[in-house]
């Protein structure tokens, strides 16, 4: 990508990251409920791209051995397969979407019950 592309790509990034945290210091609850749709909907998607794989309309996929470092972020074991990374990632995004949909309704003055890396 050109200069434009960068730099127009570099400025939503900066214009989204300021919005988003002033939209957090006014709703923290509407800010964690907009992220686990976000995350349900990646569930959504992944849960496609599995379908996809197991009707053959993927074939590249479903050959395809999982990439070292996903294999190794994911601990995934000996042979793993991109299926098995999909599978990885939407559990994880399935996580997020929990977590951020308890913390919506959650009232501010909480306990948050989730611990570090939970």
């Amino acid at each position: 990508p050109g200069p434009l592309s960068r730099g127009s790509v570099i400025l939503t990034q900066l214009v989204f990251t300021a919005a988003f945290s002033m939209a957090y210091v006014v709703s923290p609850h509407f800010c964690h409920r907009f992220v686990g749709y976000l995350e349900e909907q990646a569930v959504v998607t992944y849960s496609d791209i599995l379908q996809k794989m197991d009707e053959g309309k993927l074939p590249m996929w479903s050959r395809l051995p999982a990439p070292e470092i996903a294999a190794k972020y994911w601990k995934l074991g000996e042979g793993a397969m991109m299926r098995d990374v999909i599978l990885a990632i939407r559990a994880d995004e399935a996580h997020h979407r929990v977590v951020n949909h308890t913390l919506g309704d959650m009232d501010l003055k909480q306990k948050n019950p989730f611990g570090p890396g939970e």
